[in-house]
């Protein structure tokens, strides 16, 4: 069993809300953007070791990466707001039960997954060159699939439960892991797309392992316990596990109109890595705010659920201001981190700055919806963090490919972020009162 979580006094309500938020939000930034450079070390030592190709391959599998993603907070994000308002209410027995449950979800979905996506692959992508590395890609990191979703459950636990620096150590560990065995397997033994696969898989090994060291063992849970507490986690992690599906679902739409040519499929490739990254310290701090605040509404302070919102929003839209100066002002530099080929840096220099415009608002509507989603309110937080994949980018993108053009696809972005904004607005101020959990 894991070890006992201390606790006469509880730093989540009884500390300034400011400071329980930032010492929350950080290093949980610090353990996602680690995370997430795994892949952006895996593009730029694709990109400038074989070439855009091998970019453009793992490209092709973004949407089955997405899927991994969005299993990984089904089980992780759900099991995280039931702990949080569990240890909130002082009931330490049903957040270990919650988490037990979690991580046998999590290793079921794992196995059931890798499987479908491995039988997809192999039906759905094309059998040229590029096709070809896309599938060493996939069905090696399907074959990791349980793997990293057991770890994102362990580290949604433990961050809720006040270790995030840990588990930033743990990170650290990992990434810098992957990205030496990316050079060794890549550069060094010449493995191509397939050695960065390894790389990956392994590095979410051992980042698995570490954190059953530093939080110790959890007794899985019986069927009976899965199946009385998986509607549950399932329905408050669904919000933003469909998120990432929509992002799946966006990235499939995107490739279908672009196709397979090998430059505009890499520089997309490019994009979808910076963004990716940049979406990492957003969603820390709709983490953050889930965390706080649905400490906080079990604990019936409803003052300081409105008033982690408020810092949240501040944060969410600095960050993303930030994000948006950056691409703007210096787009190139970004870049070349991945490839040196011309064409391909001029287009996706042209594909980042189109999408990143109005980048600003997106952090801030996911800091809502987390913000909901803490206090029970799953459906408004599915508003939100569901119109934008599912409905408003996939229309932008078939109506702008359809009335201007294939290279106009890009101003979707821009247009789903100012809408996406202003639903945001009515759904968080619909309710003058909070809902109690």
């Amino acid at each position: 069993m894991s070890g006992p979580i201390p606790s006469t006094e509880d730093p989540f309500l009884d500390r300034p809300v400011g400071r329980v938020f930032l010492t929350t939000a950080v290093p949980m930034a610090a353990v996602l953007t680690l995370s997430g450079l795994h892949g952006v070390i895996d593009a730029a030592i694709l990109g400038r070791v074989v070439g855009a190709e091998a970019v453009a391959a793992v490209a092709m599998v973004f949407p089955a990466a997405m899927v991994a993603v969005a299993l990984s907070t089904l089980a992780g994000a759900g099991a995280a707001s039931l702990m949080g308002r569990a240890l909130g209410g002082g009931d330490v027995r049903q957040s270990r039960a919650v988490f037990a449950a979690a991580q046998t979800l999590a290793l079921a979905l794992g196995v059931v997954a890798a499987g479908l996506l491995i039988l997809g692959g192999a039906a759905l992508l094309p059998h040229d060159p590029i096709g070809r590395m896309a599938w060493d890609y996939l069905w090696i990191t399907s074959v990791g699939l349980p793997v990293q979703l057991l770890g994102a459950a362990w580290g949604d636990a433990a961050r809720t439960e006040g270790r995030a620096g840990a588990v930033a150590g743990i990170m650290l560990a990992a990434t810098a892991a992957n990205g030496t065995l990316d050079l060794w397997f890549v550069a060094g033994l010449g493995w191509g797309v397939a050695g960065s696969a390894v790389a990956t898989v392994a590095a979410q090994a051992l980042a698995l392992v570490l954190a059953i060291r530093v939080r110790g063992c959890a007794r899985p849970a019986g069927a009976r316990a899965v199946l009385a507490l998986a509607p549950r986690i399932v329905a408050l992690g669904l919000p933003v596990s469909l998120s990432f599906v929509g992002m799946a679902l966006v990235s499939a739409v995107v490739l279908a109109v672009i196709g397979g040519t090998a430059e505009p499929l890499a520089a997309y490739g490019v994009v979808n890595r910076l963004l990716a990254l940049a979406f990492l310290p957003a969603m820390a701090i709709g983490l953050a705010v889930q965390t706080v605040a649905g400490r906080n509404a079990g604990a019936g302070r409803q003052d300081r659920v409105r008033a982690a919102l408020h810092i949240a929003l501040l944060a969410a839209l600095g960050w993303g201001l930030m994000v948006e100066a950056a691409v703007q002002l210096a787009p190139v530099p970004l870049v070349r981190l991945f490839v040196a080929e011309p064409a391909v840096v001029a287009e996706a220099v042209r594909q980042l700055r189109l999408t990143v415009a109005a980048w600003s608002l997106v952090p801030p509507v996911l800091a809502a919806a987390m913000w909901l989603q803490a206090q029970g309110r799953a459906a408004e937080a599915a508003v939100l963090t569901l119109a934008r994949p599912f409905l408003v980018l996939p229309m932008g993108i078939v109506a702008f490919a359809s009335v201007v053009g294939p290279e106009a696809i890009w101003l979707a972005w821009p247009a789903a972020s100012l809408l996406l904004a202003g639903l945001a607005f009515l759904v968080v101020s619909r309710r003058p009162a909070l809902v109690p959990a």
